[in-house]
């Protein structure tokens, strides 16, 4: 995914004088074939301001809507920390260090951490405060795995949610999501956005209709969802 993440947030931890620094991040997301052994994640400071950051790798997983994320030495990030001038860039390395062969896709997530460049003193031994946090997806993939998911509605209890069934062995990404009532016509949309809207294979994720909608047995009903960029209807 050659795009870059532009970001600009204002933060204030521990004292009036810490603040966010503008950062541009390319590429968004990172899949690395398995023959491959790294590849490199580009970091530009934006902003007048120097600013101090912490980067590391967790192991990405999830368990229905739950998110987990696992301290792992399995890929790195070099370096792991560094200090950006103002309007300077620097390119890093993310290096897969075990080469093991994998059946299904492996999910990571990298973690960018701005850190306060001004110190308070009644924060020394609290631990690490953050100013902004950003997170990125990565994964290592095996070119002989593909994408399938699954999706349906189902009603229970008086509640209506569709559940999306990733089967395959790559991850999907939602980028929208809404079921048709087609006897009325009508379109309820869910909200999609960057941190609910990726299932991890082997993951089922459900996803609530709003209090408007009615579920009604005799109606037929349609879901439409684009999918890594496709749409597709179930």
């Amino acid at each position: 995914m050659n795009k870059s993440f532009f970001v600009t947030v204002l933060t204030f931890l521990c004292s009036a004088g810490v603040h966010a620094a503008a950062l541009k991040i390319s590429p968004v997301s990172i899949e690395l074939a398995q023959s491959q052994q790294s590849s490199s994640l580009t970091i530009a400071n934006d902003s007048n301001e120097k600013t101090n950051l912490q980067i590391r790798v967790f192991k990405w997983q999830q368990k229905g809507n739950e998110e987990s994320y696992i301290s792992t030495n399995d890929v790195v990030v070099s370096p792991p920390a560094l200090s950006l001038n103002g309007q300077q860039s620097y390119n890093l390395r993310v290096v897969r260090v075990n080469e093991t062969a994998i059946e299904k896709e492996e999910s990571y997530r990298i973690w960018i951490d701005e850190l306060p460049t001004v110190v308070d003193s009644r924060t020394i031994g609290q631990g690490i405060n953050v100013v902004l946090r950003t997170s990125l997806p990565l994964f290592i993939t095996n070119p002989k795995s593909i994408r399938e998911a699954k999706a349906q509605l189902l009603h229970q209890d008086g509640k209506s949610i569709i559940e999306v069934n990733n089967i395959g062995g790559r991850f999907i990404q939602l980028t929208s999501l809404k079921l048709i009532d087609e006897t009325t016509k009508q379109s309820y949309p869910i909200e999609i956005n960057t941190l609910n809207g990726y299932v991890l294979n082997g993951n089922v994720k459900t996803y609530p209709l709003n209090e408007k909608f009615n579920y009604i047995a005799t109606h037929k009903y349609t879901i439409q969802a684009n999918i890594n960029g496709k749409d597709i209807s179930y």
